[in-house]
């Protein structure tokens, strides 16, 4: 018979943080097209965080 492993979570945890932002690059990518704008980071990210994006050219109101 075979026998059972797990997923090692570091790795787990890389491919959940990968597939998060690649999917969060493609939503953005979806409404900036559907809105006719684009991307700028915004400046205020905290230390250690993933870059924030926002629609460049849309106002806040």
């Amino acid at each position: 018979m075979g026998s059972w492993g797990s997923v090692h979570p570091v790795i787990r945890f890389e491919s959940t943080v990968a597939a998060s932002a690649l999917y969060r690059e493609i939503v953005m990518a979806e409404v900036c097209e559907a809105a006719g704008s684009g991307l700028r980071a915004v400046d205020a990210v905290t230390a250690g965080c993933c870059p924030v994006m926002e629609a460049a050219g849309v106002s806040h109101d």
